[in-house]
């Protein structure tokens, strides 16, 4: 078969351009990978840390996301409620004992009561990154900055309530309709709780708790298990870290949230680097990591949570935080007054 001279021009042409699409394609893909290995930092180390996250799985998908540009250093956590890691880091360090580099918990109030007890060590707060973050979710002079911005809401079961008919504020839920359907975490355990009944205290006295406490509340252990009561269909509302109600959703298990006519309450998550401790400054570099742009968006992705990161939207299926309604309250007064609201709450919602 004969080929005429253009013919064999275009097919040259044809090839030559080709050629130069792969090197082209090549040449990109090669600066990316420079440009991955440029952001890997080779130095090793390791540290712990103890954390409030809902589930292991969520803490492997930051780890991972940390260990991208820190493959040479191991990560060490422990996973509990967030009064529950205070409690325990509280103890250690009574006992004059360190066991973690970093602690994160959503309780503030903790986070106050160990910047007083001179247990953190302030350099986190002090970095130029508390620039990028909301007012009122990082505190230099106790040392601590938000990984996450927590807001107390309404979940309920879709499949036991319908929308029109739930309750739209955290008032009603002291209404003897409401008895036997609602289930909440144990507020010595989960952050969660404790910041609701703290708030109802505050917004509505000491009567709501009474009230409340008439509703035949199941209380179980930490904030998951409320979230597992509704999903069941065991309970049909509880106040919940409202994050963890989207994730559900998303999953498309029968829940939705309400954000209440009075106001959801929002609970910065606080992340402290803890004084005198073993692995500091590998600890340091994590914290620097989950408090950056790409770190939020991380947390954001996985969890649902917000970020007080100004530079961070909010997840999928959520309203920005300026569109919501919040409760905000002064967490170094809720430490100073957290054996008193325990003490009514053990009177009123759950007598022992």
């Amino acid at each position: 078969m004969k080929f005429s001279q253009a013919h064999c021009l275009h097919r040259w042409i044809g090839t030559t351009a080709m050629l130069a699409m792969l090197a082209a394609l090549l040449a990109v893909s090669m600066a990316a990978a420079a440009r991955a290995e440029a952001s890997v930092d080779r130095r090793k180390g390791e540290f712990r840390i103890y954390i409030s996250m809902t589930t292991s799985k969520d803490i492997n998908v930051i780890v991972e996301a940390f260990n991208k540009h820190f493959p040479n250093i191991k990560v060490d956590w422990v996973r509990a409620g967030s009064l529950k890691t205070v409690n325990r880091f509280v103890a250690e360090r009574q006992a004059g004992r360190v066991f973690t580099d970093l602690v994160h918990a959503a309780d503030p109030g903790g986070f106050f009561y160990f910047a007083d007890k001179g247990w953190i060590d302030k350099r986190l707060a002090q970095l130029p990154l508390t620039e990028d973050y909301r007012q009122g979710f990082y505190d230099k002079d106790a040392g601590w900055v938000a990984m996450r911005a927590t807001g107390i809401a309404l979940m309920y079961n879709t499949k036991l309530l319908k929308s029109e008919d739930a309750p739209k504020s955290w008032k009603e839920l002291v209404d003897p309709k409401w008895k036997g359907k609602i289930a909440l975490a144990d507020p010595t355990r989960a952050g969660s709780s404790f910041s609701y009944i703290y708030a109802m205290w505050k917004l509505y006295g000491v009567d709501y708790l009474r009230e409340l406490g008439k509703n035949d509340i199941l209380v179980v252990g930490e904030g998951g298990g409320t979230r597992i009561a509704l999903a069941n269909g065991e309970r049909a509302l509880a106040p919940v870290s409202e994050y963890d109600a989207f994730r559900l959703k998303k999953e498309g298990l029968p829940v939705d949230v309400i954000w209440p006519t009075d106001g959801t309450i929002m609970v910065p998550a606080p992340l402290a680097l803890v004084k005198d401790s073993p692995n500091p400054e590998a600890a340091l570099l994590f914290a620097q990591f989950i408090l950056s742009k790409e770190g939020q968006e991380v947390i954001t992705k996985a969890i649902y949570s917000w970020s007080a990161h100004k530079g961070v939207a909010a997840p999928e299926m959520k309203p920005e935080l300026d569109q919501v309604k919040l409760v905000e309250f002064d967490w170094r007064a809720a430490e100073k007054e957290k054996n008193t609201l325990l003490d009514l709450y053990f009177n009123y919602v759950q007598p022992k």
